[in-house]
């Protein structure tokens, strides 16, 4: 139940309810003596006063020599000083974390600036700070606002030697004139320790002014270990429409191989020792494949393939490897999806904790399904996510939150050219 707020005419919860939100005043630093400062916010949006809540921010394995100062409005105090606003910074001992009692009556806030002198000197690349509130005593009603943080911190010192962390765009490469690019995939394919390149091309051939048709091919660059890869190594033609490409070691000789999902059947490129990739094997996809990803489904320690059906009707498939580059079709839980969008993005990864791993199929404007491996390769429907007003072009599972559990990144297009990302924890 809302009721009419105090504060810019929010809306107020009915019952106990605390806020809090953060916020970095900056994301890159290049230095560990560089100050680094943000903000935390906590607030009342209940309809009931809180005498005593608790802030707590766990910065001693992050940051040192931490000091705070605090405004505070309606009311609220920042015990025991009880005052509503001061500016004397006031220090954290080096190794506590920030944890501090406070009262918020209705509709007031306390807005906390907290500075560093130092980041950590053992810090490296990305970090999260995390604010919570708590209500010792009381029940919020809406506990999801309880904590809040930013992993937009990154520390660029204490880097690989070359390592800045930044992204620069440099010359253009692998150019190929008059194809488009339908995939991308990166391996050592020459296991000499550097990723090269895998890239599948299309490109529109006009026999006639009526008749056009596609060519596709996979063209293998090898990486000299500068980031160049000026070397071809292979060029792979077909007239099977490349829908997914994935690579990896598929039939157990410790080389990487190429897995070609296509419009009418899938296939494996074999990397022979020194040679060229060659067609080891081919299966009928059984309907139009929109994406695939590789691991082991089944836990028998060889990599297997998720296709996901391009078409409405048709139900996604798993196909089981021998170990040497042989698939079958297991007869795993797989329903149909939907019956309209086609799908357009697969990724895999351990949801819920049982050590095999489970897969989210995305598709155009409807809900994102997850199906949940039962450690043999047979599925079952789990949770339906479905962000707003939007439609999913890719997804893509990682730790964001140092939790140990995999969150979920959703990216979107929107109304017109707009662009969002959804994070599910």
């Amino acid at each position: 139940m809302l009721l009419s707020g105090v504060t810019g005419g929010a809306a107020l919860t009915a019952g106990v309810d605390v806020a809090v939100s953060i916020s970095l005043s900056a994301e890159e630093y290049s230095q560990k003596e560089t100050p680094t400062e943000f903000i935390v916010n906590v607030q009342n949006v209940g309809t009931e006063d809180v005498d005593v809540a608790i802030v707590d921010i766990d910065l001693s394995n992050i940051l040192s020599q931490v000091s705070w100062s605090a405004s505070a409005t309606g009311g609220a105090q920042v015990t025991p000083q009880g005052s509503e606003n001061f500016t004397s910074e006031i220090a954290i001992p080096e190794g506590s974390p920030f944890h501090q009692a406070i009262s918020l009556p209705v509709g007031s806030s306390i807005e906390f600036n907290l500075y560093a002198a130092h980041i950590r000197e053992e810090i490296r690349e990305n970090f999260t700070v995390i604010a919570n509130i708590s209500t010792p005593g009381l029940t919020d009603v809406n506990p999801v606002n309880n904590r809040d943080f930013d992993s937009n911190l990154i520390a660029l010192f204490n880097q690989a030697p070359g390592g800045t962390a930044f992204f620069l765009e440099g010359a253009p490469q692998l150019v190929t004139e008059n194809y488009s690019t339908q995939n991308i995939a990166l391996g050592d394919i020459n296991n000499d320790g550097h990723l090269d390149a895998v890239i599948a091309y299309s490109q529109s051939i006009s026999a006639s002014s009526l008749d056009t048709f596609e060519h596709y091919k996979i063209d293998i660059f090898l990486n000299n270990g500068e980031g160049e890869f000026n070397s071809l190594f292979q060029s792979i033609t077909t007239n099977e429409a490349i829908r997914g490409m994935a690579v990896g070691d598929l039939n157990g000789d410790q080389i990487l191989d190429i897995y070609i999902s296509g419009e009418t059947k899938d296939s494996i490129w074999a990397h022979q020792s020194g040679e060229e990739f060659i067609e080891i094997s081919s299966h009928t996809a059984g309907e139009h494949t929109a994406d695939v990803v590789l691991g082991d489904l089944d836990g028998d320690g060889d990599l297997d393939a998720y296709t996901a059906a391009q078409t409405s009707s048709m139900k996604d498939l798993i196909w089981l490897n021998d170990g040497s580059g042989n698939m079958t079709p297991s007869v795993g839980g797989l329903g149909t999806f939907s019956t309209t969008p086609p799908k357009k993005d697969l990724a895999l990864g351990d949801v819920d904790g049982d050590g095999d791993l489970d897969v989210i199929v995305s598709q155009a404007s409807m809900p994102n399904q997850i199906w949940l491996n039962q450690g043999d390769a047979t599925y079952l429907k789990g949770q339906t996510i479905t962000p707003a007003n939007s439609t999913v072009k890719t997804n893509l599972f990682r730790d964001l939150d140092n939790d140990n559990d995999l969150d979920l990144v959703i990216g979107q297009t929107t109304t017109g050219t707009n662009a969002a990302q959804s994070l599910y924890q």
